[in-house]
C-alpha cells in the first residue's frame, strides 16, 4: 500500500503539466502523506438512531484539494476498555474500503431498535495503517432512551451539611422537541427536612437542561448525627424517563461538626449559676438571697462604676484564661431583688401599673420597626423576679406602646443599657472598644413568628435600620439556632450556632478590641472580625445594648394562635420569653471612658 495522495491543481497549471502525459499518471503523487479527518454526527443515541461517519482528506498548507491516489482501507472499533461493545449496532462495519480518487466518503452504523438495557460508554476508534486519521476517536454513549438524569449541581459526592442550600439539576443528552416534566417529592419522613423544595421541574422543549432554585436543608437544632435523606423522581415522559427514580442525600449533622466548647458554660465561670455581690450590698443581698442558696461571688476591690479609676485597682476576671488576656471587672447588672435593683428605695409592691418590677438601669426602645407588628412597653412586658432574673416577653392583647403612644394588637419588650441622653438612667456604663460583655440568658416559650435578639447598636434608633451598624450577639429566627453576626454598612461576618437546647442558661458573649470583634457562647468564638475600616465606634456617644423581640420578616397562617391563648404570660411556659440571670462588663488597658459625662447612676451598683 503505498503511503501517497493525489493533489488537484488548478486548471491552468493542471493543463500545462498533463501537455504529454499518459492518462495513468495524471494525478501526481506527493512525496508524503496528507492526514484527512474522521467527523462523527453525533456522540450520544438512543435505540433506532444512527451514527453517521464522514471521513474527509483535509486541503493541504496551500488549500488546494487531495485526493486518495489508491484504495485504502481503515477499521472500526467500538470499546470500554478491552470489551468489544459493537453488538449494541445492528450492523457495524470493522473495515471499510477509502476508494481511489475520492476526497471523501460516508459510513453509517444503525442501532438495534429493540433489546437494549440501560447504558453503554465506549470509545469509537478508526484507524488505517499507514494514513494519519484526525481526529481518530470519540467517546460515545448509546442508551435504550434518552433519560432524564438528576444531579446537585457542583456536588457529585451528594454530600450536604444541615443548614445548607443545594441545587438540583435535570438534564438530557439530547434536545427534545416537547418540555419534559420531572415530578419532585421527599420520602415521607425526610419530607420535615427540606424547606422550598419544588413539587416539580420542567426542561424546556429544545433545552438540555433545567435547574430548581436553591433548597435549604433544615436546621434541627438537635445532635443526631449524619443521616441519608432520599428523593424520589417521575418523568411524565415514556420516551423520555428517569435514568434513576431517586437521589439520596447524605446530610452532614451540623450538630455533630459543632465545637463542643460551645456547650459548656463552665469554660467561662466554674459556677456560672453564682451571682456576683458588691461589697457595699451584700447584707441587703444575704438578707435576700439566704444561705440556703447556692454561692455567691463577692466583688471586694475596686470597679470602674465611675469615670477616673484606676485600671490596675480592678477585680481580673475570675476565668485565668481571661484574667491573663488582662479582662477586669468593671461593673454588672445582677437583678438582685434589692433597692439597688429599682431606684432609690426599695418598692414594698410592684412599681409599675401592670404589677410588675421596673429594672432601674434600663430604658425602652421607641422603636418605629419593632412598633409596626408590637407595641414595645417595657413597664407591660417585662419583670424583675424575686428569685433575681428579668423577664422580658411577647404578648397578646392591645398594648400602647413606650414613647411612640401607638396601640398595638401584641405587646413586647424593648429595652436597652448604655448610650442614651445625659440624663438616662442608662448611662451608669459606657459601652466602647476594650470591653468584653457576658449575659447569661435563656430563650423559652412558643417564638413561631417571634425573634428574641440581643445586640449592640450604634445609633440612637432604627433596630434593624440596614444602614446602622449592629453586633448580633443572639438572634433567634427558629428553634435552637442562634445567629450571631457583625454588620456595618455590610454584613462583615455572621454565623448560625445550633444548640442543643436553647431553653438551657448559656453564657452570650462579645469583646470589642483595638484588633477587631469577637462574638461567642459559652466557651467557643464563634465569630470573629478583624478590625476593619467598615466599623466606626462612637467614642463620644458609645454603644447601645439592646434587649428585645421583633416580628419575623415571615410569619406563617396561624403563627399568633398560641399567642392568644395565654392567659398568664408571667407563668405560662408557651409565652415567648428572654430570662437574663445577669449581665457583665470587663475592660482591658486599652478602654477608655475621659470626657464622658455620666448621670448619678454612674456611682450605681447594679451588683
Amino acid at each position: 500500500m503505498k503511503n501517497i495522495f493525489y493533489k488537484l491543481f488548478s486548471i491552468s497549471l493542471l493543463g500545462v503539466c498533463l501537455m504529454g502525459c499518459e492518462d495513468e499518471t495524471k494525478y501526481l503523487p506527493l512525496p508524503q502523506a496528507v492526514p484527512f479527518t474522521m467527523t462523527v454526527n453525533n456522540t450520544t443515541f438512543v435505540m433506532g438512531e444512527k451514527l453517521v461517519v464522514d471521513l474527509d482528506i483535509n486541503p493541504d498548507k496551500d488549500g488546494s484539494e487531495v485526493l486518495a491516489n489508491e484504495d485504502f482501507d481503515i477499521y472500526f472499533t467500538a470499546k470500554t476498555g478491552k470489551e468489544d461493545v459493537s453488538g449494541v449496532f445492528k450492523d457495524f462495519h470493522n473495515i471499510v474500503t477509502f476508494p481511489k480518487g475520492e476526497k471523501s466518503i460516508r459510513v453509517e452504523f444503525p442501532l438495534k431498535e429493540t433489546g437494549l438495557e440501560g447504558s453503554k460508554n465506549f470509545n469509537f476508534v478508526a484507524f488505517s495503517r499507514g494514513y494519519e486519521i484526525g481526529n481518530p476517536s470519540f467517546p460515545m454513549k448509546v442508551s435504550d432512551y434518552y433519560r432524564v438524569n438528576m444531579a446537585i449541581q457542583g456536588n457529585a459526592d451528594n454530600i450536604v451539611t444541615e443548614g445548607d442550600k443545594f441545587v438540583l439539576v435535570a438534564s438530557l443528552d439530547k434536545p427534545r422537541a416537547i418540555p419534559i416534566v420531572v415530578s419532585i417529592s421527599a420520602k415521607a419522613e425526610d419530607e420535615s427536612s427540606f424547606e422550598n423544595l419544588p413539587s416539580e421541574l420542567t426542561i424546556p422543549a429544545g433545552a438540555l437542561n433545567a435547574k430548581t432554585d436553591p433548597i435549604s436543608l433544615v436546621m434541627d437544632g438537635a445532635k443526631t448525627g449524619d443521616k441519608e435523606l432520599t428523593l424520589n423522581f417521575t418523568s411524565n415522559s415514556e420516551a423520555n424517563p428517569m435514568k434513576s427514580d431517586k437521589l439520596v442525600i447524605m446530610m452532614t449533622d451540623l450538630e455533630s461538626l459543632a465545637n463542643p466548647d460551645m456547650y459548656d458554660p463552665t469554660l467561662v465561670y466554674e459556677h456560672p449559676e453564682y451571682p456576683f455581690v458588691s461589697k457595699g450590698n451584700k447584707s441587703k443581698f444575704d438578707a435576700w438571697w439566704g444561705s440556703d442558696r447556692s454561692s455567691s461571688v463577692e466583688i471586694t476591690g475596686k470597679t470602674g462604676a465611675k469615670p477616673g479609676t484606676d485600671y490596675a485597682s480592678l477585680t481580673s476576671h475570675p476565668n485565668q484564661k481571661l484574667a491573663e488576656e488582662g479582662w477586669k471587672f468593671w461593673s454588672g447588672v445582677e437583678f438582685h431583688f434589692i433597692q439597688s435593683s429599682f431606684g432609690w428605695s426599695m418598692p414594698t409592691k410592684p412599681n409599675t401599673s401592670f404589677g410588675n418590677y421596673r429594672h432601674w438601669s434600663f430604658n425602652y426602645i421607641p422603636t418605629k420597626s419593632i412598633q409596626d407588628v408590637f407595641a414595645a412597653n417595657r413597664d407591660k412586658c417585662s419583670n424583675v423576679t424575686e428569685d433575681g432574673t428579668y423577664q422580658l416577653w411577647v404578648q397578646a392583647g392591645s398594648t400602647p406602646g413606650d414613647g411612640l403612644g401607638a396601640s398595638r394588637d401584641y405587646g413586647s419588650a424593648a429595652v436597652y443599657i448604655g448610650r442614651g441622653g445625659s440624663g438616662a438612667s442608662t448611662r451608669f456604663i459606657h459601652i466602647n472598644p476594650g470591653m468584653r460583655i457576658e449575659m447569661r440568658v435563656r430563650v423559652t416559650g412558643d417564638r413561631t413568628g417571634i425573634v428574641p435578639v440581643i445586640e449592640l447598636r450604634d445609633a440612637p434608633g432604627g433596630v434593624f435600620d440596614k444602614q446602622i451598624q449592629r453586633i448580633d450577639i443572639l438572634r433567634n429566627t427558629k428553634g435552637n439556632l442562634v445567629t450571631q453576626g457583625v454588620f456595618s454598612t455590610m454584613e462583615d461576618g455572621t454565623k448560625t450556632s445550633p444548640l442543643p437546647k436553647i431553653g438551657d442558661y448559656n453564657i452570650y458573649w462579645v469583646e470589642l478590641t483595638t484588633d477587631g470583634i469577637k462574638v461567642g457562647i459559652n466557651g467557643s468564638t464563634n465569630v470573629d472580625v478583624p478590625s476593619t475600616s467598615s466599623w466606626g465606634f462612637a467614642p463620644a456617644d458609645g454603644l447601645a445594648l439592646d434587649f428585645l423581640f421583633a416580628p419575623a420578616d415571615n410569619r406563617p397562617d396561624g403563627w399568633d394562635s398560641v399567642l392568644k391563648a395565654i392567659s398568664e404570660p408571667k407563668t405560662d411556659p408557651n409565652t415567648p420569653m428572654m430570662e437574663i440571670d445577669w449581665i457583665r462588663f470587663y475592660t482591658n488597658s486599652t478602654y477608655s471612658d475621659e470626657g464622658v459625662t455620666y448621670w448619678a447612676n454612674a456611682g450605681q451598683l447594679f451588683y
